[in-house]
């Protein structure tokens, strides 16, 4: 009797479902084996009878959910199966670990942003890191750039002054040119009309007699020679981040090395990309202001020509004679609430006094008759004041090289045997060698 009962079971079960079941795999219940497949019907469609429901698929094997009804269980899904992984909410300035971040503020995001700000790394757009380290202005999340305000922002989540909010705002760069900002200033008269007026209507002015520009100090070197660029500061007192680049012929000025200046900046990152171009993020100074909205982020003290950084180059060494100018693009700085401050710059210049060519000075002391003197001091004195000395030879021949050309030098003889109607002689170096001769005669005749 049981056994019918099952028949009928399953041919009912069959008849209900032909348009879902077909081509054989097997489940199994109770007392019952039954070979079935999966063809039509698919995508989780269900189908339902009695004290049992079954989901379909479309033409794989059933590999997912688990359908229930006593007395068998039909599980049915998609190839390659796997349970779906919790989607963790990231949080604005949260960077590090790249690309994804780690779900929390830490120092090593302030580092990273640093880099972005620098030029030593991009974000990776397959992510959604530029939309974390775009995390000011804080009320919309960011503003498509990543400026000075933004490391002072993620400093300002890192010591809890402002709470962490999930990433949000603009998910790829503004059309500026890139991930950096415009410079103010200079660069503003390169912008539309409208542009600057938002520009300038999203940044801080200078309180009244005091004023915020950043500038290049001019120096002279020499081929060979090393040279050191001032960058100077007029600050108002609540400039806690810098950010600009600074544009140089790296073919003429090489091997840059960063310094400290005086105005206390503790974090001077800098990197070079492309050459000729040195991206730079300075900030971390020990003190905060009298208007400081947050006292664990310093600002830099006010005052004029303060130095900011120094930094020196190598002039190469075939460098010709020439004036380089050395130019600042993308100027920004922020204050400690990560609100952008207007400021200016102005750019400098390398005096490069060229390339030295050097000669060889010689020539041959003598008696009015030609006959070489020996022993006969002479002496080269250049227009600095620094002198060579050497000895003639046997047959009265004397020599100086690298002697630099282009100078006036003056050349004097001396012996205690001999006088000399001209013992020194007054002569524009120019040639690759000079021959310069002196007649002496012994001290009891005088040549006149």
């Amino acid at each position: 009797m049981s056994k019918a009962i099952v028949l009928i079971l399953i041919i009912s079960f069959i008849t209900h479902s032909s348009s879902i079941i077909s081509l054989a795999q097997i489940a199994s219940g109770g007392g019952f084996t039954l070979e079935k497949s999966v063809v039509a019907g698919g995508g989780g469609q269900q189908s339902t009878g009695g004290n049992f429901s079954l989901d379909g698929t479309i033409g794989q094997a059933a590999a997912g959910i688990t359908s229930t009804g006593s007395p068998f269980a039909a599980a049915s899904g998609f190839w390659n199966y796997s349970p779906s992984v919790p989607v963790v909410a990231t949080i604005e300035a949260d960077i590090a670990t790249r690309p994804n971040g780690n779900g929390a503020i830490l120092s090593d995001d302030v580092v990273q942003i640093r880099r972005f700000l620098n030029g030593t790394h991009t974000p990776d757009p397959m992510t959604s890191e530029f939309q974390r380290a775009d995390s000011a202005p804080y009320a919309t999340r960011g503003d498509g750039a990543i400026f000075s305000n933004d490391v002072v922002q993620a400093r300002r989540y890192l010591n809890g002054s402002d709470a962490t909010q999930t990433a949000g705002g603009p998910s790829v760069p503004a059309n500026n040119g890139g991930n950096r900002p415009e410079t103010i200033g200079e660069e503003d008269a390169k912008r539309s009309g409208k542009q600057q007026k938002v520009a300038k209507e999203q940044k801080v002015a200078a309180p009244e007699g005091m004023s915020r520009a950043l500038r290049v100090e001019s120096a002279n070197s020499s081929a060979g020679q090393t040279v050191t660029l001032n960058i100077r500061v007029d600050a108002a007192g609540d400039e806690s981040e810098y950010g600009f680049a600074l544009n140089y012929n790296s073919n003429i000025l090489t091997d840059p090395v960063i310094g400290a200046g005086d105005a206390g900046a503790a974090v001077r990152s800098c990197s070079i990309k492309p050459a000729g171009r040195l991206n730079c993020s300075v900030g971390a100074f020990a003190s905060s202001g009298p208007a400081s909205s947050d006292t664990g982020i310093g600002e830099i003290a006010a005052g004029n020509n303060q130095i900011l950084m120094t930094i020196t180059f190598t002039v190469s060494e075939n460098a010709p004679a020439m004036t380089m100018p050395v130019t600042f693009s993308d100027v920004n700085a922020s204050r400690d609430a990560a609100q952008l401050l207007a400021i200016s710059s102005t750019n400098g210049a390398v005096t490069i006094a060229g390339a030295t060519t050097t000669v060889s000075v010689s020539g041959r002391v003598v008696t009015a008759d030609g006959r070489g003197i020996r022993n006969v001091s002479v002496t080269i004195t250049s227009p600095g004041g620094q002198t060579q000395t050497t000895v003639s030879g046997e047959s009265g021949y004397y020599q100086f090289t690298n002697i630099p050309a282009g100078e006036t030098y003056t050349l004097s003889v001396s012996a205690k045997r001999y006088t000399f109607a001209e013992p020194s002689q007054v002569r524009e170096i120019l040639d690759l060698t000079q021959n310069i001769d002196f007649v002496g005669q012994a001290s009891d005749r005088i040549i006149k």
